[in-house]
């Protein structure tokens, strides 16, 4: 162990004196500090302006005035989607998702203002977060500082002095580890008082911060390995230099491009307006379920007719006009259901595609596993466009059958030509007042875990194909 201690210093030492560590080192120091502190800052306003604008939908839609039911469904409500806490270390696809939905009867809008769609060009490139920083940054500096640990020893001839005194090339390789090591522990130790301050205010968060930190702390130090192993199997620095930045660029750069490419021309996405023009003609097809003679609905209108055993609409004790709202809901959200899962579904298959990639990149894996700690991946997204189209049949049908149970079905059928039915057939606002108001919140920490349970599996076999690496590579072997 003194050995390993006394290699340790030496590197240190050297560190001290080198420029390009020194340079490359307070750079990323600076960086990493100021997109920390950007990003809370950031997903701070966010947080206030997005909770801001929900609070100010939900009031006008409550706010509004004594009205007919319908339409209430017609007026619609706007949702927005809350950041997650931990958002501010890794955003995932937040900025290319939309924020904000508009719910409205018969219809399922697609989701509005992505961040990425609002800023200039070069956000969509990628924004420099602390995520970012770490997964591909990070491993540039430990590359630069790191891989000349063994080869400048060798060049210099020190490495057979060193050897002669008994010193084994593992343990001279486990000193420069350590130096390395240390600077992967600077990174987290960052890493991990973002986390803390993120969730400070979400105590249920500590668990996923945690795991998180632990993932980056994984991943940084398998980068660690890498380099050592690498500088130990060169013969010159420049070598170990091109190697590692050979890997370093396949790894961030070009695999997950090519996963990307590869997804999307594997699981291809139908275009949006192909989409909705199949949307609108099967819901076209369902009929019209305003007009109570739409032949379309002359079953079910004569089904509710035998249920009450009465001959006419009339007849009845509560307004046939409402019940096709209802049924005609019903219909047409199996249609946007259906559309909607199989979108899902095909985006799915594309992300599959690109996890699947990370076999052949270790920051894959981080990124999978990250977005989806921290809540911000597909999953997550999708969930937010589920929540709220359950939301808006919730409240949509509620409204319907209030048509039903609380408007005459004679003064529905003359409202648009009778001033006075019109007025009859208006309902109190307090039935929306007492609808229940939006809100979204991140998955729990244990399912979001859970769910990157097989990234994280993924990162732990990268780290221990790493480790044998650098064992196999550290063994004694002739200079």
């Amino acid at each position: 162990m003194s050995s390993i201690g006394t290699i340790a210093r030496a590197e240190f030492s050297w560190l001290a004196r080198s420029r390009l560590a020194q340079i490359s080192g307070w750079l990323f120091a600076a960086l990493l500090a100021l997109c920390v502190i950007t990003s809370n800052t950031f997903l701070a306003q966010q947080t206030e302006h997005r909770q801001s604008h929900q609070d100010e939908a939900s009031e006008i839609f409550a706010n509004q005035p004594d009205r007919h039911p319908h339409r209430m469904v017609h007026y619609g409500q706007y949702v927005f989607r809350t950041p997650a806490p931990l958002a501010s270390i890794d955003p995932g696809l937040d900025a290319y998702g939309g924020t904000s939905l508009f719910l409205e009867g018969h219809r399922k809008n697609a989701a509005m203002f992505a961040g990425a769609g609002e800023g200039a060009a070069l956000v969509r490139l990628g924004s420099l977060t602390p995520a970012f920083c770490l997964q591909v940054l990070a491993p540039l500096l430990l590359i630069l500082i790191g891989h000349g640990s063994i080869t400048r020893e060798r060049e210099t001839g020190t490495l057979k002095a060193l050897m002669a005194q008994g010193i084994s090339l593992r343990d001279i390789a486990i000193g420069k580890l350590v130096v390395l090591f240390c600077v992967c522990t600077l990174c987290v130790a960052v890493l991990a008082l973002a986390a803390i301050s993120a969730t400070n205010a979400v105590p249920n968060e500590r668990s996923a911060a945690l795991t998180l930190v632990a993932a980056y702390g994984t991943y940084l130090t398998l980068w660690a390995l890498v380099v050592i192993t690498v500088s130990c199997l060169c013969r010159q620095s420049s070598n170990a230099f091109l190697t590692l930045a050979a890997f370093w660029l396949l790894s961030t750069l070009v695999i997950p491009r090519f996963a990307a490419d590869i997804a999307k021309t594997s699981a291809p996405l139908e275009s949006a307006f192909a989409r909705h023009m199949q949307v609108t003609a099967e819901l076209r097809a369902l009929g019209d379920s305003h007009n109570a003679n739409d032949p379309n609905y002359q079953d079910f209108q004569t089904k509710v007719l035998a249920e009450y055993g009465v001959a006419s609409p009339e007849e009845l004790p509560i307004n046939i006009r409402g019940l096709l709202a209802v049924e005609g809901e019903r219909q047409g959200a199996q249609v946007l259901k259906r559309f909607s899962t199989e979108d899902q579904q095909a985006r799915q298959a594309q992300q599959q595609i690109i996890t699947s990639a990370g076999a052949l990149s270790p920051m894959l894996v981080l990124q999978t596993a990250s977005q989806a700690i921290a809540g911000t991946d597909l999953r997550a997204y999708h969930r937010f466009l589920d929540e709220a189209e359950a939301y808006r049949l919730q409240f949509v049908q509620t409204l319907n059958m209030l048509q039903a149970t609380e408007v005459d079905y004679a003064l529905d059928r003359i409202k648009s030509i009778d001033v006075q039915a019109e007025q009859s057939t208006r309902v109190s606002a307090d039935a929306w007042r007492q609808l229940p108001a939006f809100s979204f919140a991140p998955a729990p920490a244990a399912v979001r875990i859970g769910g990157a349970s097989s990234s994280l599996l993924l990162l732990l076999l990268w780290f221990g194909a790493g480790g044998c690496l650098f064992l196999w590579s550290t063994r004694w072997r002739p200079l």
